[in-house]
């Protein structure tokens, strides 16, 4: 889904938050006005962001571009990063954004290694 916006959007705070609650509808998120606010600040950062980097792409001649997605506000990954591990090792590797099946296993090998080599009394 193409979440689009314009410099109009851009121009004010209250431009920004009526894109903000478009943005809420356009993807189906429901906020209370309370976390919307504590919110608010997030969106527009990245928003603000997206927006930056487009024109730096064009003035570039750059293909890149970033949209504003799902995540905009930050609260669903804020959800995905609080799931327990164990809940990421039980999601088939397509089902997890971040982590994979067990990639976070390959982190924690690799730091017990580097643990093991410290403590090596014949190193």
């Amino acid at each position: 889904m193409d979440f689009v916006f314009d410099d109009k959007d851009l121009e004010s705070d209250e431009a920004l938050w009526a894109l903000y609650e478009r943005w809420c509808k356009a993807f189906g998120e429901e906020r209370s006005r309370e976390e919307m606010q504590r919110r608010f600040d997030t969106f527009k950062e990245r928003v603000l962001f997206v927006d930056r980097h487009n024109k730096q792409t064009i003035i570039r001649d750059d293909t890149a571009s970033f949209e504003v997605n799902m995540f905009a506000d930050g609260k669903l990954a804020e959800q995905l990063f609080q799931m327990p591990m164990e809940s990421v090792d039980r999601m088939p590797y397509s089902e997890s954004p971040f982590i994979g099946r067990a990639g976070h296993r390959l982190f924690d090998k690799k730091r017990s290694e580097e643990d093991e080599e410290d403590t090596n009394p014949l190193v």
